[in-house]
């Protein structure tokens, strides 16, 4: 059974421009080849302006750190750290893989120190009085905010690479080589884990009929 994916973010968890942290980033781009791969910039070509790529790619960069372990109250520090790591690493970025796959890789590195460090305690504040909701669909919103935490729950059962690999593929959809290149797998192994992933998935659904 193979279906896309797509969950609405719960109330007071949806992606908020970030200002500009720091981490290591994933696959190294090496500029030192004697001639340049196939996908390479050539000095024609123009490079990825940080403006544009911080644009167009910002919410990608968000889910990415939500789907892969970063609580909400760390989520706008993971986003600056990644935004850092770009900015600090896109004039070496030479085209041998899409942007988004590079943005990917980097995010897997910072949601891993991030789940890694020490967890801080965050001090919890009730919701002010008199909020009204905005949505057309109240049912269909509580069953979207039932669908993301359910999954977020699938998640938080995976080993930290099999999550990355089904953040990458079942949720945002990236190709199984493009998958490869921001895990450092290889296309088969890919392959692989999708197809078991999907069954795992699929058995979590049919427990929870309901929702999905």
């Amino acid at each position: 059974m193979s279906r896309r994916l797509s969950f609405a973010p719960i109330s007071g968890d949806e992606p908020r421009a970030a200002s500009l942290g720091d981490d290591a980033p994933p696959c190294g781009t090496s500029l030192e080849d004697d001639a340049p791969p196939r996908g390479a910039f050539t000095p024609s070509e123009a490079r990825p302006v940080f403006a544009e790529v911080y644009a167009e790619h910002f919410e990608l960069v968000w889910r990415s750190l939500r789907h892969l372990g970063v609580p909400p109250a760390a989520l706008d520090d993971a986003v600056q750290d990644v935004w850092l790591v770009v900015h600090r690493r896109l004039p070496e970025f030479d085209g041998r893989s899409k942007v988004s796959t590079w943005l990917f890789g980097i995010s897997i590195n910072v949601a891993r120190s991030r789940r890694r460090a020490p967890r801080e305690r965050y001090p919890s504040e009730p919701l002010p009085e008199g909020i009204e909701s905005t949505s057309l669909d109240p049912e269909r919103a509580l069953a979207s905010r039932r669908a993301w935490t359910l999954v977020q729950a699938f998640l938080e059962e995976l080993p930290e690479l099999t999550r990355a690999i089904f953040v990458s593929a079942l949720l945002e959809n990236f190709s199984p080589a493009e998958t490869a290149a921001a895990t450092g797998l290889d296309v088969q192994t890919i392959y692989h884990r999708v197809r078991a992933l999907r069954r795992s998935f699929q058995r979590f659904m049919q427990r929870n009929p309901e929702v999905f």
